[in-house]
């Protein structure tokens, strides 16, 4: 099938309409002719729309006035047409063929150089690590035949000894450079002195002292910035007499630690619609490729303007770099997302239920990971129109505790 589009195109045919009241007739006299004919198209009551080769149209004139039928060319397509097309226009033809020949050229080159990593940098930045590849040679301007992957990876791994890890990969006139750091342990922190406070409102359930002194108990209601944990603590020894621990000499200061678990409440309102109404991707794009010449756009593939009526776009632009010098020129990606307006009916329970989910994904950005939730509970609030608002509620239990360094007072 592909081989017989590829000759159609090659030998060159033409699209004829046929009217007439015999046109039955006029394709058995073509066939009767053993002319090639293909693709046979009833358009309405009067016209057939038929493809033959250009070189047959000629044997076409008397068959026509045989069958008393008429036909007109509506379309001309292949190699031939092209030629035609281009032998009139010679500077245009010489033209792309310059063109293309500058952007072969200019596809044997290095335009550009990416830093990739699957942590982030710590011990390097991206800035040495580009200036360090451009000194071996790697780099934008730089001819691909002259670059050497393997002899690069192994230099950059010697003089940046930072890295554990380089991997360099050509893709077309971009360079990926992937790299992974060396672990660095930190050494220990020393112990701050510091107390446990409240991060938040609530009520204590559950406490562990670590170390420190504890300043509440299982029950209290704590607000935000209340000592929990002192990380004073009093230094007891035991009475000969009494037997009992008094304190004696100043407190010793410390770092407080402990787990102290308390309950903790979030309320939030959110609000949904019944029926919702909006534009979402239908999953159609197309990609259009251009280059910035100064304040001039030239689409070099893909649709001038969107094809879609309601779409979004996403744009990304390179710039590109001749031995470190900024050429007035921009490589632009353009990919247009069709959207499609939509619309769904939540009705009021599924409204509700949309209103809480908002509400908790509200929430959840506010509360630790390691919170555990307790209770909830939902209120409608108001209905307006086609909107329904919330009010959500949520008990948790969860660790408030917080450092709170000092400096210690000294005599």
């Amino acid at each position: 099938m592909i081989l017989k589009r590829l000759l159609d195109y090659l030998l060159g045919y033409c699209i004829i309409k046929v009217a007439g009241p015999r046109k039955e007739r006029f394709i058995n006299f073509i066939i009767n002719e053993k002319i090639p004919l293909w693709d046979i198209v009833q358009k309405g009551e009067d016209e057939l729309w038929v493809k033959v080769y250009v070189s047959d149209i000629g044997k076409l004139r008397h068959i026509a006035r045989k069958s008393r039928c008429s036909f007109k060319i509506k379309a001309k397509r292949g190699f031939p047409f092209l030629a035609l097309r281009a032998e009139k226009r010679k500077g245009l033809v010489v033209g792309i063929f310059l063109f293309m020949i500058v952007l072969f050229s200019l596809s044997s080159f290095i335009w550009f150089v990416d830093i990739h990593s699957s942590e982030p940098l710590v011990l390097l930045s991206e800035e040495t690590i580009l200036r360090e590849a451009a000194r071996l040679g790697l780099k934008p301007g730089a001819l691909k035949s002259r670059i050497h992957i393997d002899n690069i990876e192994q230099k950059l791994t010697v003089s940046l000894p930072q890295l554990t890890f380089v991997g360099i990969e050509i893709q077309g006139t971009l360079v990926k450079i992937e790299v992974a750091e060396k672990k660095v342990i930190p050494e220990e922190i020393k112990e701050k002195p510091a107390h446990l406070i409240a991060a938040k409102d609530g009520v204590i359930e559950e406490i562990l002292v670590l170390a420190g002194e504890s300043r509440v108990k299982v029950g209290d209601t704590v607000q935000r910035g209340q000592l929990l944990i002192s990380g004073l603590a009093p230094q007891k020894v035991v009475d000969r007499k009494t037997g009992e621990f008094i304190e004696q000499g100043p407190p010793k200061v410390l770092e407080a630690k402990g787990i102290v678990r308390a309950r903790v409440w979030y309320e939030t309102v959110s609000e949904a619609p019944i029926i919702e109404r909006g534009k979402r991707l239908t999953g159609a794009k197309r990609e259009q490729w251009s280059i910035l010449l100064g304040n001039k756009k030239i689409v070099l593939k893909g649709p001038r303007l969107s094809p879609y009526a309601d779409y979004e776009e996403k744009r990304q632009t390179r710039t590109i770099e001749w031995r470190n010098l900024n050429v007035p020129v921009e490589v632009i990606q353009t990919i247009f997302y069709e959207l499609k307006p939509y619309q769904r009916n939540w009705g009021q329970e599924g409204a509700i239920k949309n209103a809480k989910d908002l509400a908790l994904k509200i929430l959840e950005t506010k509360m630790p990971k390691e919170a555990r939730i307790l209770d909830q509970k939902v209120d409608v609030i108001s209905q307006s129109g086609n909107v329904i608002k919330v009010r959500v509620w949520i008990e948790t239990l969860e660790d408030i505790g917080e450092k709170q360094y000092f400096q210690p007072e000294t005599d």
